[in-house]
């Protein structure tokens, strides 16, 4: 993702789009959101 946003060439929204949707996707995404609706720290595992 942070390659996408540095590189002016590589700023292709479709790709972005697509990059995003696989971080929202994630467990560790999902364990995030529900850390904070439960007031806890997130236990990522990398997935």
């Amino acid at each position: 993702m942070e390659e996408y946003l540095k590189e002016p060439e590589l700023r292709d929204l479709h790709k972005v789009e697509l990059e995003m949707a696989r971080c929202f996707d994630s467990q560790d995404y999902q364990e995030g959101y529900r850390a904070f609706l439960e007031k806890r720290k997130p236990r990522f595992q990398g997935k």
